[in-house]
């Protein structure tokens, strides 16, 4: 079955509501963009709440110091 952008947006609500995002959060991303979790999951919540997005790629390897200092 093929996606639509209508589905998409579906979805989002449920990432939405179900951690409680709100305006203020800040949201790190470690997951890639080609994919259902870095869209969906980080995604269309920044773009529907317009939060703030933290990209995090985890092929560099970086520490988790690193990945709080970047939050």
């Amino acid at each position: 079955m093929q996606r639509t952008h209508y589905d998409w947006l579906a979805f989002s609500i449920a990432t939405i509501d179900a951690p409680r995002v709100v305006v203020d959060d800040v949201l790190l991303n470690p997951f890639p963009m080609i994919n259902m979790a870095g869209i969906n999951g980080m995604l269309l919540p920044w773009l529907v709440m317009g939060v703030t997005l933290v990209q995090h790629h985890p092929c560099l390897g970086l520490g988790a110091a690193v990945v709080v200092q970047r939050v």
